[in-house]
């Protein structure tokens, strides 16, 4: 396991089993953790010096969302996430993300929208710039922001699991058409999504939500 350098940076969380599970995700999604690459819980439990009681949670609680294969022998191994698996995600999140939208207009106040805005204008700096990481950080940061006004619950959950997914694609993936071509898609929906939130226009979110997470993948 060659992920030590993420592992060790990150800040220390809540729990031992919060703490494995975040830097396990996150050097999954950089692709530190490479696909079908083994995740060794001794060497976990030695590096941290825990016990395996919360590396096991943590693992278990990736494989539930689908970060991580667990066979029959109880090896675990990153999961390879397939094109068919991502166009499933993109329409689940498609859907879900209108439907939330329109569910937080009423919360958004002024401030929120501006500080938005000013999010919204760094992508396309980025886009100029070319550089596709700081636009890919910046595009699911203003959805984490947005998200943020939901409640706690499923719905919130299961969008921030499925943005993973689809953030460790944008990041890794071998595209079937340019990061360029992305990176406009997105940019161009991001500026229609800050009028549509202006003029709380619900029917529009859900439309343009759906078109957002399913570029043709």
């Amino acid at each position: 396991m060659n992920n030590s350098s993420s592992l060790e940076s990150a800040p220390v969380p809540k729990t031992l089993s919060q703490y494995v599970y975040t830097h396990l995700k996150d050097a999954i999604i950089s692709n530190e953790l490479q696909a079908k690459e083994r995740i060794d819980e001794k060497i976990i439990t030695e590096k941290f010096q825990i016990s395996r009681t919360p590396v096991r949670e943590a693992i278990n609680r990736l494989a539930g969302e689908g970060f991580i294969t667990i066979d029959q022998h109880r090896d675990a191994h990153v999961r390879e996430l397939t094109l068919a698996d991502l166009q499933e995600i993109a329409q689940v999140l498609g859907l879900l993300d209108g439907h939330a939208m329109a569910s937080i207009l009423d919360r958004l106040r002024p401030a929120d929208l501006t500080a938005l805005e000013k999010m919204t204008a760094k992508l396309e700096k980025y886009l100029q710039e070319e550089s596709a990481n700081k636009f890919y950080q910046t595009n699911f940061a203003i959805h984490e922001k947005l998200w943020s006004f939901l409640p706690p619950g499923y719905l919130y959950t299961t969008l921030k699991i499925g943005a993973s997914h689809m953030q460790r694609y944008c990041l890794n993936a071998v595209m079937p058409h340019s990061h360029e071509e992305m990176l406009k898609h997105s940019s161009k929906h991001h500026q229609l999504l800050m009028q549509s939130l202006k003029k709380k226009d619900a029917k529009g979110l859900s439309t343009l939500m759906r078109q957002h997470w399913s570029p043709d993948l």
